[in-house]
């Protein structure tokens, strides 16, 4: 568990505005260039602290901050898209994740490779930090290495939590569908 405020929060205590403020239309165009911005810094600041180590990136554009480094190999996926993530997350010891810029949530690159039994590390999120196979790191270079480190020498099981397999997820989503159409459905007439 982290006490560091994640995302919308933390950018708006930044501006001394509610968050409430924040998700008014006039204000989500600069807001999204923030978290853009925010989340290839983080990215960068992740990929330079490994620096040493060897890792392969997948995704474009990485070749102009972290080329030059000899411990790492840029990757781009055959076919290039989320499709390809299970298959390649399993030839590897783990993952190292960047979430997206919120706290209670992940992507699904984290839950994929946990339910293939992939340990990751992941920059403290309350949806995976207290997950057998999650290692969590906070964004100094220390950590970040240090997360990596125990991911390499990781030889422990990683159990598949009920909440994370798909078959568990289309399962809920299938629910509420159900639940939404039944509360939809116009009242049976009554005989007169």
């Amino acid at each position: 568990h982290t006490e560091i405020v994640h995302g919308l929060s933390a950018i708006a205590a930044a501006l001394g505005e509610t968050v409430e403020a924040l998700v008014q239309p006039a204000a989500l165009t600069p807001l999204c260039a923030i978290d853009s911005c925010l989340k290839r810094y983080r990215r960068v600041k992740v990929a330079q602290a490994l620096k040493g180590l060897p890792v392969d990136i997948y995704g474009e554009n990485w070749g102009q901050h972290v080329g030059d480094v000899t411990s790492f190999r840029l990757l781009t996926p055959e076919p290039n898209h989320n499709h390809a993530f299970s298959h390649i997350c399993q030839q590897y010891a783990g993952l190292v994740n960047f979430d997206p810029n919120f706290g209670h949530g992940t992507n699904e690159r984290a839950v994929t490779a946990l339910a293939l039994g992939i340990p990751i590390a992941n920059n403290f999120n309350l949806r995976t930090d207290h997950l057998t196979g999650c290692i969590p790191y906070h964004f100094s270079d220390a950590s970040i290495r240090h997360a990596a480190e125990r991911l390499l020498g990781y030889r422990g099981e990683v159990p598949l939590p009920a909440g994370n397999s798909w078959e568990y997820l289309i399962g809920q989503l299938l629910a509420e569908i159900a639940a939404e159409a039944d509360a939809t459905e116009p009242a049976a007439l009554a005989p007169t």
